[in-house]
C-alpha cells in the first residue's frame, strides 16, 4: 500500500510537459564571425536563423553541395546579397 501511495505521489508531482514547445535550437549554432564567401555554385541550400531569445545573433547557415555546412558573415557584402535574394524569393510566392 505504501508503495502504490508513493507511486501515486510521485506521479502527480512530475512536470507536464505536454504542449511545451522545445527549442529546435537551444544556443547559437555559428560561433565567431563566420566565412564572408561561398562560391555560390557550391551551396546548396541557404538558413537564416533571426535573432531570438535562444541566440541573440543573426545566424545565416548555408549547406553546400558535399553537405558540408558554414556559418556566413552577416555583415559581410556577399551574405547580405544572399539575405536580399531569400527575402525576394520569399516576397514572390
Amino acid at each position: 500500500m505504501i508503495c502504490m501511495a508513493f507511486l501515486f505521489l510521485a506521479f502527480l508531482l512530475h512536470p507536464t510537459t505536454e504542449g511545451s514547445p522545445l527549442p529546435a535550437r537551444v544556443r547559437c549554432s555559428c560561433i565567431g564571425s563566420g566565412v564572408d564567401f561561398v562560391p555560390p555554385a557550391r551551396i546548396e541550400k541557404i538558413e537564416i536563423f533571426p535573432s531570438s531569445a535562444v541566440c541573440s545573433q543573426l545566424e545565416i547557415i548555408v549547406t553546400l553541395k558535399d553537405t558540408t555546412q558554414r556559418c556566413m558573415n552577416p555583415k559581410s557584402r556577399f551574405t547580405q546579397n544572399i539575405i536580399n535574394k531569400a527575402k525576394k524569393e520569399r516576397s514572390s510566392h
